[in-house]
């Protein structure tokens, strides 16, 4: 069914990154103006932007991807931008943590977001892929000398199969593991 777009959405100047069903049916849109969620029972949106005076704001308007928890699908939701890193975000309260290069990720442009079967985030950035583990919040960085096609990865390019082999798309080629 048609979803009309919220006044403030600039239909002409929005980009649709990916998008996302959770699992309460909520419809969550990756953008270059912020993170839209639609409610599909209540049939409201609610739009998550970046507020420079918030500093559990999303880090960024520009958001590629959007992941569930892999420990807390419910309640967490992360988010990766182009430019400002990684975001954890808490849906109860649209709280944001956020993560970047100081932390250890291996650039700021979070392409892709996967989740594993043991509790870890995989991310495709142009400088190689990360594996961040939530329990211990560290980030492992792969890169071409490790064996991936590339370091630079592509908007969009990133999907986990039923059987959990992860395919990231880059400049130089697909890398795929399990």
């Amino acid at each position: 069914y048609p979803l009309p777009l919220p006044a403030d959405v600039n239909k002409v100047s929005s980009f649709l990154n990916s998008t996302f069903e959770d699992s309460k049916g909520q419809l969550w849109f990756s953008t270059n103006l912020g993170l839209l969620r639609f409610d599909t029972l209540s049939k409201r949106w609610r739009i998550f932007k970046n507020n420079p005076a918030d500093a559990s704001s999303l880090s960024s308007d520009i958001v590629f991807s959007v992941c569930p928890d892999p420990i807390d699908p419910d309640n967490i939701l992360w988010v990766g931008t182009n430019g400002r890193g990684l975001n954890r975000m808490d849906l109860r309260t649209g709280k944001c943590k956020r993560y970047d290069e100081t932390d250890g990720l291996p650039n700021n442009v979070v392409y892709g977001l996967l989740n594993d079967d043991v509790g870890n985030l995989w991310i495709s950035t142009n400088q190689g892929l990360s594996c961040f583990n939530l329990k211990h919040e560290t980030f492992r960085n792969y890169t071409d000398e490790d064996g991936l096609m590339g370091n630079e990865f592509n908007r969009g390019q990133f999907y986990r199969s039923n059987r959990g082999v992860m395919f990231f798309g880059g400049v130089d080629g697909i890398t795929w593991f399990n």
